[in-house]
């Protein structure tokens, strides 16, 4: 074996960590700590390993230093293929903490591994860019990804890869209008994970799996899936996951009206997510505060949330959700009897109607405005402007 070639221990230790990182993360550490960084080939791999390992094990922020690390001794060593696995680790860890990369930033990789001559490396990153696509809701895009690897997966890849397509497949599936693939493909995956016996993985499974539920409006399996999900999470110590569940499940609760229940469950879920320093779904936590809020007639509380929501999708460049953010605050607005305020925010949001992609959220933007204007009783105008809405719905 050569020094460019990936050390048995080190991808022993990773297989492990991909079952239960909280056990193996201990050992990854001793192996890096026992390894003399005079013995710089060694101690770069050891070095990628416990930044894999962490990364794993959900210890995103973590698990960076280790990668790069281990990225910048390999590239000072000559390169070759040990910076493509650290490449690829680095751009998973920047997906999961949501500090987006250019598709690019993936393509190049992608192209390395197709020039180094190892198809499968590359069709295994490709999977990662397809998910990258589908949180980004390029669907179309994500799904034509998808189906050129779907072969070389199937053929050439192990069982473990072949599962985590179907998982990502999944996704796109639901988003594409196809439930039943959806379920299908979930449901072969966690099948896989567990004849692996690859717990982590399969819980994942069941989180995704839930979102199926709640987008078919079975929001009690949802919820039953969240909570045996969230079993597992919690003993294997994946922060990200645990987060993402109670989140979940606080949406759950909000949906079958247990608003108490889903009000402490989304709030659990945003102290997670400010440790962890995700952005995104700390303003997707505001968002659904409001919502609850708003629907239990806390219409301060609401507009509160609302704000914060607009604030973070301000920064992440969001239009779509920071739209949703002020046309919500409008709502709350105009059932505390301010319609007046509520007419400002959702005038100075027609002008932004370029940024919505999509015709029925600017028609239930009108929609709104004209509730607004019959609020004030300027009929002539709410009936002009619901005029305008049936245009939109039709366009």
């Amino acid at each position: 074996m050569d020094r460019y070639s990936f050390p048995p221990d080190c991808q022993r230790i990773i297989a492990l960590a991909d079952r239960d990182p909280r056990r193996i993360i201990p050992l990854a550490r001793a192996a890096l700590e026992r390894t003399s960084p005079d013995d710089i080939w060694k101690y770069a791999w050891r070095d990628y390993t416990l930044g894999h390992t962490l990364l794993l094990g959900e210890r995103i922020r973590e698990a960076m230093a280790p990668a790069q690390e281990a990225l910048q001794l390999f590239t000072r060593m000559g390169g070759g293929l040990p910076t493509l696995y650290c490449r690829r680790t680095i751009l998973i860890a920047n997906l999961l903490r949501w500090h987006q990369v250019h598709t690019l930033n993936w393509q190049e990789l992608v192209g390395l591994w197709v020039e180094a001559g190892f198809p499968l490396e590359a069709a295994r990153t490709r999977i990662y860019l397809a998910f990258y696509l589908y949180l980004l809701i390029e669907t179309e895009g994500a799904h034509a990804l998808i189906e050129e690897i779907t072969p070389i997966v199937r053929q050439e890849g192990t069982a473990t890869d072949w599962a985590f397509l179907l998982s990502v497949r999944a996704g796109i599936s639901l988003d594409r209008g196809k439930s039943e693939q959806a379920m299908d493909d979930i449901n072969q995956a966690e099948n896989i994970f567990r004849q692996e016996k690859n717990l982590r993985q399969a819980a994942i499974c069941q989180f995704r799996r839930s979102w199926i539920w709640q987008q078919c409006k079975e929001f009690d399996r949802a919820r039953a899936e969240l909570e045996q999900a969230l079993q597992t999470l919690r003993r294997l110590d994946l922060p990200l996951h645990i987060a993402l569940c109670e989140r979940n499940l606080g949406m759950a609760f909000y949906r079958l009206g247990h608003y108490g229940e889903a009000m402490q469950r989304v709030y659990q879920a945003q102290r997670y997510f400010q440790s962890l320093g995700r952005l995104d779904t700390l303003a997707d936590c505001a968002l659904s505060l409001g919502n609850i809020a708003y629907y239990t007639r806390s219409y301060a509380i609401a507009v509160a949330h609302y704000r914060q929501s607009q604030h973070i999708y301000n920064r992440l460049n969001n239009a779509p959700l920071w739209i949703l953010s002020q046309r919500n605050q409008a709502m709350a607005l105009c059932a505390m009897e301010r319609p007046t305020a509520a007419l400002d925010i959702l005038t100075s949001l027609e002008k932004t109607s370029h940024l919505v992609s999509q015709p029925l959220e600017f028609a239930r933007l009108l929609h709104t405005k004209a509730q607004v204007l019959a609020d004030l009783g300027r009929y002539c105008d709410a009936r002009i402007l619901l005029q305008e809405v049936e245009k939109a719905m039709r366009a």
